[in-house]
């Protein structure tokens, strides 16, 4: 992880990608700015490489299903990472007993213009347009077990440092909202992260239950 703490203060830039539904999409390989998802690619890639040709092949292959550079293959949601080709990481959060399991329909947005109690009918929209609805079964670490955990030690028997966590959305058409790296230091689990916040935007380190507060829960993924 010691490329990670070199990243540590890169400034968050809140769309560092180019491609969508209209806009063919470009690999972008720039380090200056990232966001939550962009960070933790970057740290994934470059654990796998020891040259730029390797880190771009594995850049490729993280932010892309098939190894095709196109905005459709881009993996938009962190449980992409489970499926698709090649496979980037597996799924830690049945590893505990009290994970709860959820069916969603990822990028379905319910919205409506009007008041959902005047009569009118809330229609379908996406998170992401361009992309299709996607059927998961999402395995998330309810908030207060799990700080329960982090506060007992039990967390420490399965999370290593350089996991992936997914800061758990409760929306219906979301996986997660934000997502970062483990690393632990000393006793205490730090959430390496490309913080939006205004006190931050930056990668920087907060300690998991801080973090966790008033959050919903989380998903720990092990990149393979």
């Amino acid at each position: 992880m010691l490329i990670s703490q070199f990243m540590k203060g890169t400034p968050y830039l809140a769309q560092p990608l180019i491609g969508s539904a209209s806009t063919a999409e470009e690999l972008i390989l720039s380090w200056r700015g990232v966001n939550c998802m962009t960070f933790v690619e970057i740290i994934l890639a470059a654990s796998q490489s020891f040259n730029v040709e390797q880190f771009i092949h594995a850049l490729i292959a993280t932010r892309y299903s098939h190894h095709h550079v196109s905005f459709t293959e881009r993996r938009h949601f962190l449980s992409d990472w489970l499926h698709g080709s090649p496979v980037l990481c597996r799924d830690l959060s049945p590893k505990f007993s009290y994970a709860q399991r959820v069916e969603k329909t990822l990028n379905l947005k319910l919205s409506s213009s009007n008041n959902p109690d005047n009569g009118h009918e809330k229609t379908q929209d996406r998170y992401v347009p361009g992309i299709p609805l996607k059927k998961r079964l999402i395995t998330y670490l309810p908030t207060r077990p799990l700080l329960d955990d982090l506060q007992t030690g039990g967390v420490r028997k399965i999370v290593k440092t350089g996991d992936v966590i997914g800061i758990y959305s409760p929306l219906a058409g979301l996986d997660v909202f934000h997502i970062g790296l483990a690393i632990w230091h000393g006793r205490t689990l730090l959430f390496r992260n490309a913080s939006s916040l205004p006190e931050h935007r930056y990668v920087v380190d907060t300690p998991l239950d801080h973090y966790l507060q008033e959050r919903r829960g989380a998903i720990i993924y092990r990149p393979r």
